[in-house]
């Protein structure tokens, strides 16, 4: 009975935050899903693979973003391909999330310790700002 007690109050407790926290509900939704779910456990074993495909989402959303016209799925892969088929943009490409994560390491720490100056915080998100937009 007690677990059947506790297994009720996690599950009521769980739909409680899937309704009010939209966090909780999209990681719930996306991680039920059994198309990401296979692509999480194939891609991501690891913190070195799970870096690699977020560079990979990270340069779709640039494609999609800095395209003046509306590409197509096929269209942005075939893109992505060319870019990390050539070794300069691959370079570009892997030292720009390279700084993004330390940069961002750098000034999580920073900000934890409560050693970041108003400078160092306006430099970081410009920097951010100035990466995204370019």
């Amino acid at each position: 009975m007690d677990q059947l007690t506790t297994t009720s109050s996690l599950e009521e407790k769980g739909r409680k935050l899937y309704k009010q926290n939209p966090h909780f509900r999209k990681l719930s939704n996306i991680m039920e899903h059994p198309e990401f779910r296979d692509f999480y456990n194939t891609y991501m074993k690891d913190w070195e693979n799970t870096k690699v495909v977020l560079m990979f989402m990270k340069l779709y959303e640039a494609i999609e973003t800095h395209s003046n016209v509306k590409l197509s799925p096929f269209e942005k892969i075939s893109i992505m391909k060319n870019i990390i088929d050539n070794g300069e943009t691959r370079r570009e490409i892997c030292k720009g999330i390279s700084d993004w994560t330390e940069l961002k390491s750098n000034l999580e720490t920073k900000v934890a310790t409560n050693a970041v100056t108003d400078v160092e915080l306006g430099f970081a998100q410009e920097k951010c700002i100035v990466r995204k937009s370019s």
